[in-house]
């Protein structure tokens, strides 16, 4: 062997696990950041949002609140606000600069989910299991746009990080203040982590207490106040209004349990979600919503559904069971820490969800997102150690790896494939920057001093767009525009391209242009619509 060589294997053996995270996150970047300025989601939220940073960039007028908390008149914290502000900042004032943050940071999360994994797995495990993250379609969708929850992986896993190094650490203060940091972004990002994240740093400290006989008040004092400072900007305007945020927050529990079904659904219900949301996140297939009503999926025929049903409830019963198993036989250490903080997350999002359960959604499902990996590394870990000498045993565990990550690059492939006329929107979500992008230059191109937009589900997207351009546009329904006007009408691509039998009877195409998965038409109304 040539002296070379000698020093290139020692060097490999030596660094082989860190050169295959930095291929793994290689991997994940380019899935996550590919064509990002043209494929990136741009629906009504990221409008809304996008003025607001803009605003923040422009005018330095900071909000004291964030977005939302759906269905509510909650507002969470500004937290996602200021990212997307530093992000705008730093990558340029566009759709794409300011949705930059939400890429970035789920490419560290993949760093951070293999340092998480390995207070508990191998190292040639928890690398295989960060590669199904870095390529799972779940992980990725939520990443390729800008929304509040779509940033929670990343602080998810460093906050569970920060929580098991307290765990062990004699001198933990660092991590106090990381616990601190993280959980005080975090719980901006999402309603339910408002009381997840503090209720998972409880069940920490009985933990510690339980093994120390003490309580660190300096220690649980600091990331309080780290945690309240992180929240100044909503605390302050809760003062300023009367507290009226955090009534709207009481006032929307109230109204979403209230609303929900009885015990027995709701536990049924988000048993399904649990299901679901492991399969989904592992496989990039999204289940149907209605497991429960098995009569309707057999009358359907809905054969593919009941198989998928059937390998996500025993997938994750199955690793239910692994996972308590290990944790009441696993003697006291790193090991036994981790499968406590994953089991104690279970047990609370569980409850969480149960609450509200007639209003969950897949979606909510983001912050459970490292729960999959971890069952499925717990199934890995028994089966092989079970069948150690068994050649078929591995075969089958590398074909199970090859299934799941082919179906991810299925999944992948059919989101953001926009060649195709046929298309499954609901795959995707919305409407891209780079489709937006288009319509607006051929609205530009060919716009008017009165310009009207027939409504579509995206038309505050494309009015967006339009006056970027400096061109006017009102919506208006088809009824309503003047005979003898232009007007501009965005259809979902079909089977073939052509004016809705609704708009012929009294509309004449003068142009058309057909971008990716829409058609614009600029059409002339020519009498009046029938009703």
């Amino acid at each position: 062997m040539s002296t070379k060589n000698s020093k290139v294997w020692p060097f490999l053996t030596k660094w082989h696990v860190m050169i295959l995270l930095f291929a793994i996150v290689l991997i994940g970047a380019y899935l996550r950041l590919s064509n990002f300025s043209e494929l990136a989601r741009f629906n009504a939220d990221q409008v809304r949002d996008t003025k607001i940073v803009t605003q923040m960039i422009q005018e330095h007028k900071f909000p004291l609140l964030g977005p939302k908390a759906g269905g509510t008149t909650f507002k969470l914290g500004p937290a996602f606000y200021y990212l997307q502000y530093i992000s705008g900042t730093l990558f340029g004032a566009t759709p794409a600069g300011i949705a930059l943050i939400v890429p970035l940071l789920s490419i560290l999360s993949i760093i951070a989910l293999f340092y998480l994994l390995r207070f508990y797995f191998s190292e040639h495990l928890s690398l295989l299991l960060t590669f199904l993250y870095a390529i799972s379609f779940y992980a990725i969708r939520y990443s390729r746009f800008a929304w509040n929850p779509n940033l929670i992986p990343f602080f998810l896993f460093v906050y569970l990080i920060a929580l098991l190094q307290i765990l062990h650490r004699k001198s933990s203060f660092f991590w106090y203040i990381i616990a601190g940091i993280t959980m005080g972004i975090g719980m901006q990002l999402h309603a339910t982590l408002l009381i997840f994240m503090p209720a998972l740093f409880v069940c920490t400290q009985i933990y510690l207490y339980r093994k120390n006989h003490f309580i660190q008040i300096k220690n649980i004092l600091i990331i309080s106040l780290i945690t309240l400072a992180l929240y100044t900007p909503a605390i302050v305007h809760d003062i300023q209004n009367n507290g009226n945020n955090i009534k709207a927050f009481f006032q929307g529990t109230q109204t979403k349990t209230e609303e929900n079904p009885n015990l027995i659904t709701r536990f049924a219900l988000t048993s399904q979600f649990f299901v679901q949301g492991n399969f989904y996140v592992l496989t990039g297939i999204e289940p149907r919503k209605d497991w429960l009503d098995v009569k309707k999926i057999i009358q359907l025929k809905k054969y593919t559904e009941i198989v998928i049903a059937t390998i996500g409830t025993i997938f994750f019963i199955i690793g239910l069971i692994l996972l308590i198993k290990q944790l009441r036989k696993t003697s006291p250490s790193p090991k036994k820490s981790f499968l406590f903080l994953i089991s104690s997350s279970v047990a609370i999002t569980f409850c969480l969800f149960f609450l509200v359960a007639g209003e969950l959604n897949i979606r909510f499902f983001i912050i459970l997102i490292f729960l999959p990996f971890i069952l499925i590394g717990l199934i890995i870990h028994a089966f092989l150690t079970h069948y150690q000498r068994n050649l078929f045993a591995k075969i089958l565990t590398i074909l199970m790896i090859v299934l799941i990550t082919f179906s991810n690059f299925i999944a992948y492939k059919t989101a953001y494939n926009f060649s195709n006329l046929i298309t499954k929107e609901d795959v995707y979500g919305g409407i891209s920057i780079g489709e937006l992008t288009e319509i607006t230059e051929f609205i530009a191109e060919h716009a008017e001093k009165e310009n009207y937009i027939i409504p579509l589900d995206y038309v505050r997207s494309v009015k967006f767009f339009v006056r970027q351009n400096d061109v006017n546009i009102s919506n208006i329904t088809e009824e309503s525009i003047p005979i003898n006007s232009n007007a501009f009408l965005i259809t979902k691509n079909k089977k073939s391209i052509k004016l809705p039998s609704d708009y012929e009877q009294c509309f004449s195409i003068l142009e058309k242009k057909q971008t990716k998965r829409f058609t614009v038409f600029m059409l002339h109304k020519t009498k009046i619509c029938p009703k």
